[in-house]
């Protein structure tokens, strides 16, 4: 669309310029490296100008248009490779937290089988019912 736009542009002004000089009469002579162009039309040296200057453009259009998509590809694998990469991790800390979660669990289990054996080591002649003492008895 960007393209079409500039060839719009560039033929609106290659009208506008038409119609200014369309009787101007001077003929220029035009040296082209080796060649020399006698009483060419002064409007045929400027579409040929504009045309060329077009063509200069959208190469340079194209060519940057071209590594801009390069990049965006690139960025666009990095993405994907960091997103499977945070994934990995996300399951990971998961597993984690599962662990700890577990451990807290098992921590909780001991700290009272060990209040629990405290206290059956300040009253040695008492019989003290808990899950992990039920039949002991001293």
């Amino acid at each position: 669309m960007n393209y079409l736009k500039r060839a719009l542009q560039a033929l609106f002004l290659f009208a506008i310029i038409w119609l200014t000089i369309q009787n101007y009469d001077v003929k220029a002579n035009l040296k082209l490296f080796t060649k020399e162009i006698q009483d060419a039309s002064v409007i045929l040296v400027i579409f040929f100008s504009i045309l060329i200057g077009v063509i200069i453009t959208a190469f340079f259009s194209a060519w940057k248009e071209f590594k801009s998509s390069l990049n965006v590809k690139r960025h666009a694998k990095e993405n994907k490779k960091i997103g499977k990469d945070l994934e990995l991790a996300s399951s990971n800390l998961q597993l984690a937290n599962n662990e700890i979660d577990r451990l807290k669990l098992e921590n909780e289990k001991l700290q009272t089988e060990i209040s629990t054996l405290k206290e059956i080591l300040k009253t040695p002649g008492k019989s003290i019912e808990s899950e992990s003492t039920r039949y002991l008895d001293f």
